[in-house]
């Protein structure tokens, strides 16, 4: 079981260049620290959105939890664009359990417009 680290500022560039690594673990943790990072909101989607994309469920996992860290950080984060990123996940077993989560995070933190 992995134990909880508080989130550490992380660099652009420190980001870019663990995400080159061939250990999920370190990319899970750069992301998180990534979302705590206080970074442009349209810039920080942009990475998690790609990360979305990868084929491994735990890049995907953390990144669907970042989705649920924004809503509740960024007070400009777009409550639909954040929907959909996370609907498609909703009927992947593996995944839909932090679908959920996320969605019940945007619709808590993020308003209606």
């Amino acid at each position: 079981m992995k134990s909880y680290k508080e989130p550490i500022k992380i660099e652009k560039e420190e980001f870019f260049d663990v995400m080159q690594l061939d250990d999920d673990n370190k990319k899970c943790d750069a992301v998180v620290n990534l979302v705590h990072s206080n970074y442009d909101y349209d810039w920080l989607l942009s990475q998690i959105s790609s990360l979305l994309q990868e084929d491994s469920n735990e890049l995907k996992r953390v990144g669907l939890i970042s989705i649920g860290h924004i809503a509740r950080l960024y007070e400009n984060a777009d409550r639909e664009e954040l929907i959909n990123l996370v609907t498609p996940f909703l009927n992947e077993h593996v995944l839909s359990g932090f679908a959920e989560d996320a969605l019940s995070d945007i619709s808590m933190f993020c308003e209606l417009h």
